[in-house]
């Protein structure tokens, strides 16, 4: 049986979590529950730590995640929408996967550059691929 102050936290978690989830207007995940929640509202840390896992945490707060492993995004998809950013922010910028997260967490890019890394080995790779992507090269 938990004890009281587990089932406090993971009670803050699911308020936390599911003001986050009608905000976003999807099912966030630990990375985005962490940007969004207040100071007040358990982190991701915390809810893992005292489940043993962020899956865990979830089944515990009483809540579940929308499809395990997030959306899917074709290459193309994911190309046009850094293609896209790259546009928009010039092409003497350098893209940082920083900035790019910032760009993300914004709703100006479709996927966290981690996403891109993983799916075109490298985040200079994405980047190579996104510039050459539709003709306009910025």
């Amino acid at each position: 049986m938990p004890s009281p102050s587990e089932t406090s936290i993971f009670e803050k978690g699911r308020v936390a979590f599911l003001r986050i989830q009608a905000l976003l207007g999807r099912t966030p995940g630990r990375y985005l529950y962490d940007l969004y929640r207040t100071e007040d509202e358990p982190s991701g840390y915390e809810l893992t730590r005292a489940a043993g896992s962020w899956r865990n945490a979830l089944l515990k707060m009483g809540v579940q995640r929308a499809r395990p492993g997030g959306p899917r995004y074709t290459d193309e998809e994911l190309l046009l929408s850094l293609h896209h950013l790259l546009l928009r922010t010039g092409a003497h910028t350098y893209l940082t996967t920083k900035k790019a997260a910032y760009h993300y967490k914004k709703g100006e890019l479709l996927a966290h550059p981690a996403t891109y890394i993983l799916r075109f080995g490298s985040w200079e790779e994405a980047l190579r691929a996104a510039r050459s992507f539709g003709g306009n090269t910025p």
